[in-house]
């Protein structure tokens, strides 16, 4: 089924359906724009400045994995601009590390039943309220406010914290794959 034969599906005349497949066909196009933008080796080195000027230090990670490129990992993270420039020009395709456990800590959502246990332990209280939601290629990192607390692997089955002492890959990185991080929602940047 294409597009426009949705739309007809899902309105009740053609003037309706027309008016929904042109926002479905602009939003496609703009989806696909973006893609290609924040896909151009570029993007990398130009958001790792912004997460930098917004006081997220950030690090390069090697192209196409979640491995740190320098030999201290996320230690060696920085605000500093000249810094990130020559790593950024050293190594153009690095993906974008952010230590975590400082400015927000995330928890790293690998299954989509785990999701709704997560969501659910924001609405009791448990979780603090989060700032930011990316995308993942395995699935979704939920930004909250930092707790103080560390690293932990299977919190509930499919889901790990990133506390002090750990790291993510940051939006618009990019895996072997061709998959990529991308933010959904974010207060990153906003505070």
């Amino acid at each position: 089924m294409n597009s426009y034969d949705f739309a007809k599906d899902i309105t009740t005349n053609d003037e309706d359906a027309l008016t929904l497949w042109q926002i479905m066909t602009r939003a496609h196009h703009h989806e696909q724009t973006t893609e290609a933008r924040l896909s151009t080796i570029e993007a990398l080195k130009a958001t790792a400045h912004w997460y930098a000027g917004h006081g997220h230090p950030v690090f390069p990670c090697v192209p196409g994995e979640k491995r740190p490129a320098t030999a201290h990992g996320f230690k060696d993270a920085t605000t500093d601009r000249a810094q990130i420039e020559t790593w950024w020009t050293h190594i153009p395709a690095a993906n974008i590390g952010l230590p975590t456990g400082h400015q927000f800590d995330v928890i790293d959502i690998d299954d989509i039943a785990a999701f709704d246990q997560v969501i659910a332990f924001v609405r009791d209280g448990h979780i603090p309220k989060p700032i930011g939601l990316a995308t993942t290629p395995r699935g979704y990192h939920l930004y909250i406010p930092p707790t103080g607390l560390g690293n932990s692997t299977n919190v509930i089955p499919g889901v790990d914290y990133r506390g002090i002492g750990g790291y993510v890959l940051a939006a618009p990185s990019r895996l072997t794959n061709g998959r990529n991080y991308r933010w959904s929602w974010t207060q990153i940047g906003q505070q």
